[in-house]
């Protein structure tokens, strides 16, 4: 029964992988032709940042949840998988939403002495918006994948393309490929669409959970110090990642504008990250 299981969660992460990448492809497509070059290369740049949020509030507390999770239920302490649930949404929300009242203050000064592009001011201050609800997304599809409950994540992140395609088709017409920021601002406002609707939907799928049978055997100190053991390093592996990929998409376009033969860096590295790249992966 188990290995059946778990044939079926790989088939069905899968086929979810691949037509979540097919929607993405459509969505670059349609937002290429929507913002252009150079508001590609703008939204390439912002993107990093987002990024390293996510790496920051619940890349490593949704792998642990995860597994966490996982060998709980494996034993039958639903209520020790339900304490930590709670406890790294707990984390999860406090880490956000410090991440996000800092990324929307601090947009500015990132902007202009890291970006080095005042343009993304607005985008940044936009996406900081749905941080608290990305987290907390990541972290409740860590549970249910952990409860080998693959559709529900699945699901989730197929929404959330489904909605970033439906905003940028029904955005389409307050783009200006004249003013780069406008359309990138909309394609922001898509993000937080798409991450709204697969945490609802996400939010929804954990309410309709059975409540758990048994009183948890770990105290909340026991369940803080077993999360942090775990997320602290994942997270920290995960934020170098991420620190390095914002760094060099700081740097190409730097690097871009000191050829000649470059009349728009910008533009350039749009059509390099954000058209011909994402065919390569």
């Amino acid at each position: 029964m188990e290995k059946k299981q778990i044939m079926q969660g790989a088939l069905l992460l899968s086929a979810s992988n691949l037509l979540s990448r097919l929607l993405g492809f459509f969505y670059r497509i349609t937002m290429t032709k929507a913002i252009g070059a150079e508001g590609m290369g703008l939204y390439q740049l912002m993107m990093p940042i987002y990024a390293l949020s996510w790496s920051l509030t619940s890349a490593g507390l949704t792998t642990t949840l995860s597994h966490l999770t996982a060998r709980e239920m494996a034993l039958g302490q639903t209520g020790n998988a339900k304490r930590i649930l709670r406890l790294s949404l707990l984390l999860s929300l406090c880490l956000s939403t410090l991440v996000a009242i800092g990324l929307f203050v601090l947009a500015p000064v990132l902007s202009v002495h890291v970006l080095q592009d005042e343009r993304a001011i607005r985008p940044l201050q936009i996406v900081s918006c749905c941080i608290p609800m990305m987290a907390l997304g990541s972290c409740m599809r860590g549970y249910f994948y952990g409860l080998q409950k693959h559709a529900v994540p699945a699901a989730s992140q197929l929404l959330e393309q489904l909605v970033r395609l439906g905003a940028i088709f029904s955005l389409s017409a307050a783009f200006s490929l004249a003013l780069p920021e406008k359309a990138v601002c909309a394609a922001a406002v898509g993000i937080v669409l798409g991450e709204t609707a697969s945490f609802l939907l996400t939010l929804f799928c954990l309410k309709m959970q059975p409540v758990a049978k048994r009183s948890p055997r770990f105290s909340w100190h026991q369940s803080l110090w077993l999360i942090l053991s775990m997320a602290v390093p994942l997270s920290a592996t995960r934020v170098f990642g991420s620190l390095l990929h914002t760094a060099e998409n700081i740097l190409i376009p730097q690097r871009l504008a000191l050829f000649p033969q470059s009349t728009n860096a910008l533009a350039d590295f749009g059509r390099l990250t954000g058209m011909a790249m994402p065919l390569g992966v």
